[in-house]
Order: C-alpha cells, then sequence, then structure tokens
C-alpha cells in the first residue's frame, strides 16, 4: 500500500513537473508580477538589463529558475486526492486545472502550446457617490514555441463596464479607455464596450540577436513610470530587434502610431505617423547600468516611410537635419546603481529641446523642454522575503514632448507615449508590495500637481497643442520665458490603492482581488471631485492600466 501511493505521488509531481515546462515569449508588464522577478535581477552578480520590457521570457529562465518560483505557490497539501477511483481521478483533474495548470497544454518535440482563459470581473461601489460599478472581461491567452528558435503569444479580450465618473470623463474627452484604445457606448451610455488585442512572434537565431513582430506595447525604465517610452498608450503594431554582445544590449524599434484627432466622434482625422527607437543598455559594471535613448517620429503624409530610419546605429538627429525636415526628435537617458543585491536607485532624463544661453539664465525659456525621475527600489525589507518598498518623483517641464504640428507631438491613439500627465507637472509615488505564496498586497500612494490649461490657453501641459497655439507663461503673459512647472490651473491629486490578492491559478495569472481606491482632486479653477471605490473580482495580471493621473 504505502509502495502504491509512493508511485502514485511520484506519478502527480512528474506530471505537474512537466506541465511547467510550456514556453511563452514575454513575461507580462504588469509591475507588481515583475517587481517579484526583479528581486532576482537585480542581484549585483546578475548581468541583467531590467529597463528593456516586457522581459523575454527565456532571458529571464536564464538567470532565474522562474518555473520553480511559480511552483512555490502551489499548495501541495491538496495531493489527498489520490487517483484511487474514477470520481477522485475527475475531482483531482478539476482542481488542478483550476488551480494549478493550464487550461491547454501541449508539449510536442516541435511545438508548445498553453493556452488559459483571460478574465476581468469586478464589482464594487463609491462610497461618496453611493452608486455601483462594474467591469465584465472575458478572452483568452496563449503563448508557445515552435522548434527551438521561434517563440509567440497571442491575446483577446472583450469589456463592457460602467466606468467610474472620472475615468469615464477623460474616455468621453480623450475618445479611448485609458490604455484600452476606442470604445462605443452601450445601456443608454452608462456603459462602455471595446474590444482588446495583441500578439507577436519572437525569433532568436543566435544568443547575441531577437527579433520581434508585433501589435502591443514596450517599456523602457527600472520605474514606475517611463519619462522615454511606457505602456500607457493603447497597443501598436511594431517591430524590434534586440542585439545582446557582452554586457551590451541594443534596441531598435519601429512602430507605426495613430493620431485620432479631438474632434466629436464623427469627425475624427486619423492621422498615421511612424516612431524609430535607438535604447542602449550598458552594464558599465556588476552594479552600473547606463541606458542611452533616441527616437524620431514623423507623419506619414509628408514623406511616407522614411527608410534611412531603418539604420540601426546611426544618430538620428543628424539625419533629421540633413533631411530638412521638421520630425519630432526626442532624447534620454536611463541610469540604476546596484547598492547592494537588495537596494537600487534609478533614474532618467528626457530632453526634448534646449537653449543653454537661455538655461544659464534661468528664466523659464519656454523652449527649454526636460524632464527628470529619481527613485530607489528594496527589496526583502527587515529579512522579509517578498517584501519590497519603491519611492519615486518625476517632474517635467512645460512643452516636452510637444511639436509645431501636433499631430507629431510623442503620443499614440490620443494619449501620451511616455508618462501619462503628459507635460508640466511634478508627482511623488510610493509603493508597497509584499508576496507570501498565493498572498499578494500591493499599497501605492500618488500625489501630483499638474497645470491644466485655462480657457483655451496653453500653458503646456497639453502635449496635443502645437507649442506655437496660444503660449502663455506663468503670469499670464505671452512672451518667450516665465514658464514655470505645474503652471495654468493648478489641479492637485491623491490618490490611493490598496489590494489585496489571492492567486487562484499562476499559471493563468488569474488573482482573487479585493481593493479600495481613494482619490482627491482639487482644482484652482473648477470643482474639486473625491472618489472612494471599494471593489472585489478576478483579474487576469497581464497588463497595467493607469487611472491614477486624473
Amino acid at each position: 500500500m504505502i509502495t502504491k501511493l509512493k508511485i502514485q505521488l511520484v506519478f502527480i509531481a512528474l506530471i505537474f513537473t512537466s506541465l511547467l515546462q510550456a514556453q511563452q515569449l514575454f513575461l507580462p508588464l504588469d509591475h507588481d508580477e515583475n517587481a517579484f522577478v526583479e528581486m532576482y535581477l537585480s542581484d549585483v552578480d546578475v548581468n541583467s538589463h531590467t529597463s528593456i520590457k516586457p522581459y523575454f521570457y527565456q532571458d529571464v529562465k536564464n538567470v532565474i529558475n522562474i518555473d520553480s518560483i511559480d511552483s512555490t505557490v502551489t499548495d501541495t497539501n491538496r495531493l489527498y486526492l489520490l487517483p484511487t477511483s474514477n470520481w477522485a481521478k475527475f475531482l483531482m483533474w478539476s482542481e488542478n486545472k483550476l488551480l494549478d495548470e493550464d487550461l491547454v497544454y501541449v508539449n510536442q518535440p516541435d511545438l508548445k502550446l498553453r493556452a488559459n482563459m483571460l478574465l476581468g470581473l469586478n464589482a464594487g461601489s463609491d462610497t461618496y457617490l453611493k452608486e455601483s460599478f462594474w467591469n465584465n472581461t472575458r478572452g483568452y491567452w496563449l503563448s508557445g514555441q515552435i522548434g527551438k528558435k521561434v517563440f509567440f503569444e497571442s491575446a483577446f479580450y472583450e469589456n463592457q463596464a460602467k466606468l467610474l465618473p472620472y475615468i469615464s470623463q477623460y474616455a468621453n474627452s480623450n475618445f479611448v479607455v485609458p490604455g484600452q484604445g476606442r470604445f462605443k457606448l452601450f445601456k443608454e451610455g452608462a456603459g462602455a464596450d471595446w474590444g482588446f488585442s495583441s500578439g507577436a512572434v519572437g525569433y532568436k537565431p543566435s544568443k547575441f540577436f531577437t527579433a520581434f513582430v508585433g501589435h502591443g506595447k514596450n517599456f523602457l525604465g527600472d520605474g514606475y513610470r517611463s519619462l522615454l517610452l511606457s505602456d500607457n498608450s493603447f497597443n501598436y503594431p511594431y517591430f524590434k530587434l534586440e542585439t545582446t554582445v557582452w554586457n551590451i544590449k541594443y534596441v531598435n524599434l519601429w512602430a507605426q502610431l495613430s493620431h485620432i484627432g479631438f474632434q466629436n466622434a464623427a469627425d475624427r482625422n486619423w492621422t498615421q505617423k511612424y516612431l524609430a527607437v535607438h535604447y542602449l543598455s550598458w552594464n558599465a559594471t556588476k552594479r552600473l547600468n547606463i541606458g542611452l535613448y533616441e527616437s524620431v517620429s514623423w507623419l506619414k503624409a509628408d514623406k511616407g516611410f522614411d527608410w534611412q530610419y531603418m539604420n540601426p546605429i546611426i544618430f538620428m538627429r543628424p539625419v533629421e537635419w540633413q533631411n530638412g525636415s521638421a520630425d519630432n526628435v526626442l532624447l534620454g537617458a536611463n541610469v540604476k546603481f546596484k547598492v547592494n543585491d537588495n537596494v537600487s536607485i534609478y533614474g532618467q532624463a528626457v530632453l526634448d529641446d534646449l537653449k543653454f544661453s537661455e538655461l544659464k539664465k534661468a528664466d523659464g525659456y519656454w523652449g527649454n523642454k526636460y524632464g527628470g525621475q529619481i527613485g530607489v527600489k528594496a527589496y526583502n525589507l527587515f529579512k522579509v522575503y517578498g517584501l519590497s518598498a519603491q519611492a519615486e518623483y518625476n517632474v517635467v517641464r512645460p512643452f516636452t514632448y510637444t511639436h509645431f504640428d501636433s499631430a507629431n507631438a510623442h503620443t499614440h491613439m490620443n494619449e501620451p507615449l511616455a508618462h501619462p500627465l503628459g507635460a508640466n507637472f511634478q508627482e511623488a509615488i510610493g509603493i508597497v508590495r509584499y508576496k507570501y505564496k498565493r498572498h499578494k498586497f500591493t499599497l501605492k500612494v500618488v500625489w501630483s500637481e499638474i497645470g491644466r490649461d485655462t480657457s483655451s490657453v496653453n500653458h503646456g501641459g497639453d502635449i496635443f497643442y502645437s507649442y506655437n497655439t496660444n503660449r502663455v507663461d506663468i503670469n499670464g503673459d505671452e512672451g518667450l520665458t516665465g514658464y514655470g512647472i505645474a503652471q495654468g490651473d493648478l489641479n492637485k491629486l491623491n490618490y490611493l490603492d490598496a489590494r489585496y490578492g489571492f492567486m487562484v491559478n499562476p499559471r493563468a495569472r488569474l488573482y482573487f482581488e479585493i481593493g479600495l481606491k481613494d482619490r482627491s482632486l482639487s482644482k484652482h479653477y473648477g470643482s474639486d471631485s473625491q472618489n472612494r471605490f471599494v471593489y472585489f473580482g478576478l483579474r487576469t495580471t497581464l497588463n497595467n492600466t493607469y487611472n491614477d493621473h486624473f
């Protein structure tokens, strides 16, 4: 009897182990999921490039056994369901499918495939408004590998929701749900309906090169925000080439973007544009990483696709100048220093335009357009495994990311490509995360000051305005100088997000969550607003959704 029991336990363990070997293309972009992985990637002796996201799953597996991390959340006490009868076998199969395994799994020599349901079902109430709100998301997520060099991933979900008032106001003003793209109204305008799809194919011919063709998002930086390229806006088609040699990872990204326009829903101009990005990440020492960024965007209607920007190693500013064009060029840098295995300091700088003669005067010249970020991450706080914290400060001057042609700003689908606040703001963020087995707790606090436009006056915060349109300084005068942070209609935002999650299925990244979102917005002009939303539901943690900036 004991021997038979041991054989059954070994058999079950072997089945479970095999189910953890399915390949996928990317790790999810979700900040909370990435924070736990970065606890390992930030070791001083690990030669990783944490500023380039989403992480290629195979690269992470070369550093840490990500599958074994997932397996630690499995409750082995449930192995009491031994296959001693058909009913017991069915119960064990059902329980494993629900709590441990992929819904569909294929493991053949030339094909590996895993597929799962994608859910986002939550409901709650705003205690200030005494009104209920809800979200209903259903879809699929599949990933896999063909042979040894080709990887793929695809996701689709359909959404219906009754949005919180401040989110609904943002969506109606910008014609897009934050980060989710266009939508349509239903239930007599009380609800929103939209679809979301993403997908990518990766090809890794050698240890030096990895190529991706996809429709999705990218993120460059070590912070919660990125001042260079973030996952704030909707998906876009792209081709990305990553080259890894020695302590260097070099990224080339080419993408096609869209500018919807802000006319009424029946009259959108749908301007198409292209984006080319170079990003060099260099681990100068075991502790210091330096990243250099440059990007250029140009309108499709002006000259189509400019093949000169396909050169993967050329500096794009001289090309733009030689062309006699006025494309939108952005420069930046990312720095990370590992104090030790558990503490890292990071920062970013973004430069749109700079006139040194005016910078020396320190008189707020409007054309000095730049921003900065400084932050710190700490892991295993107080020697508690899985307890981490992050603090971050961001500031961006007025008119940064803007262009004389508003359609060619650093934007996509009516949202910023970098920081979701655009420009003319300062912001502080504090985050505490704790993950223990299947349990996850996140506390996030955001404070920001934003300068909004007033009476069609351009104070430099709305990056969809041409920087030549109705420009007014901090004193309300038209001129070249006197522009300061958060000028115009000063909006002060305090936002708190507290969430507890229980991991229902580690393979599907499915959590049961309960949470509280508390928001307070005060305006110099206009009405203040408050929201306190208490909710619960199921959520697949694949993407970030930013609702903490408006």
